[in-house]
């Protein structure tokens, strides 16, 4: 798809249904210019395709160093609506902040683990200890605690 695009560095991805165009400069200006490029070529893409765009969807992050006062007046036109920064984004499940971090992310899943491992010490006074217990308490935990070491390594 990149190529499809135009883009031929690193400053896209994709998985399934969802994708991220980025890009990086020194000013808004160019970070604007660039990603309207961007967005342009990967919407010709999709409705060439068949696909739909959906701009109410569509995330937008700034990073760096950049002034409160320019990210607030800052926009990317997609399909005649403009979408404007967020605090946040969710990629694939994961909360990133503007400075590119994942705590907000890694503190739900340790709240959801926390409220798994109260579920698990509830039930286990009504449910008989060993092989039955274990599996239950795997199954509850692994797929929360693994979601979030793959985003932490």
């Amino acid at each position: 798809m990149p190529a499809c695009l135009g883009i031929h560095d690193e400053d896209n991805s994709g998985y399934a249904d969802d994708t991220c165009i980025w890009a990086v400069a020194n000013d808004l200006t160019t970070i604007g210019r660039l990603l309207t490029e961007r967005a342009e070529a990967f919407y010709r893409f999709a409705t060439g395709n068949g696909l739909k765009m959906n701009a109410s969807k569509t995330q937008l992050l700034i990073g760096g160093s950049a002034k409160a006062s320019e990210v607030k007046t800052f926009t990317i036109p997609i399909d005649r609506l403009d979408v404007r920064p967020s605090r946040t984004i969710e990629l694939l499940g994961v909360t990133f902040v503007a400075a590119f971090s994942t705590s907000p992310h890694e503190a739900n899943v340790v709240q959801s683990a926390k409220q798994c491992a109260a579920l698990i010490s509830r039930l286990s006074f009504h449910l008989p200890r060993g092989v039955y217990l274990q599996q239950l308490a795997k199954g509850l935990m692994l797929g929360r605690v693994s979601y979030a070491a793959a985003v932490t390594n």
